[in-house]
């Protein structure tokens, strides 16, 4: 078990971590039915959040509905800040373990704000970081295109559990994470309109 960063900077370095971790499943995105987008990983930061704190998987389901539902709330109140990938999963990262009461809502405040001045310090991070799983990447692509360019149809005919099998761990449950977000989106939608 990782453990607790004790201050902003810690927690830099363990979100790069975390980031670099989530990036790694990129190349497995399309055996779900994804495109491999950056933009797309926070979805993967309640699991790493779960991973890195060694966490019963019992939980990832409590981690993601906190991530998810804060991310979708301060969306639309962040003025585009969680456009940026690093920044979306970053608070991610912490809304999931704010979510299992690991980390105070005034830590979160302090971490996002030293990140939001720091960006190119977490951007830095995490490129230096995944400068060799993108090499590693390419590598891939060219020894496997077929297994890395498999569409959604290609899937379809594939059984749940076959499906898993191809599929690194981390990225099961991501399609389910997606349409619980979009469900609590409309229902907040719907509660606004009310």
């Amino acid at each position: 078990m990782r453990t607790l960063p004790q201050n902003p900077t810690e927690w830099l370095n363990e979100i790069a971590d975390a980031y670099v971790d989530a990036f790694e499943a990129l190349p497995f995105m399309p055996l779900v039915g994804m495109a491999p987008d950056e933009s797309t990983l926070f979805h993967l930061a309640p699991r790493v959040a779960i991973k890195f704190r060694r966490l019963p998987k019992q939980q990832i389901e409590a981690a993601t509905e906190a991530a998810l539902c804060s991310y979708i709330a301060a969306k639309d109140q962040t003025g585009g800040i969680l456009d940026d990938p690093h920044l979306a999963f970053t608070f991610c990262y912490l809304a999931a373990q704010f979510g299992l009461e690991i980390v105070s809502e005034q830590t979160i405040s302090e971490v996002m704000d030293f990140i939001e001045e720091n960006r190119s310090m977490l951007a830095q991070a995490i490129n230096q970081r995944t400068r060799k799983t993108k090499k590693r990447h390419i590598g891939q692509a060219g020894q496997n295109k077929s297994a890395l360019l498999l569409g959604s149809a290609m899937i379809t005919p594939m059984s749940r559990s076959s499906k898993a099998a191809a599929v690194p761990p981390q990225l099961i449950g991501i399609i389910d994470d997606a349409r619980r977000c979009v469900s609590i989106r409309s229902h907040l939608s719907i509660h606004a309109i009310l």
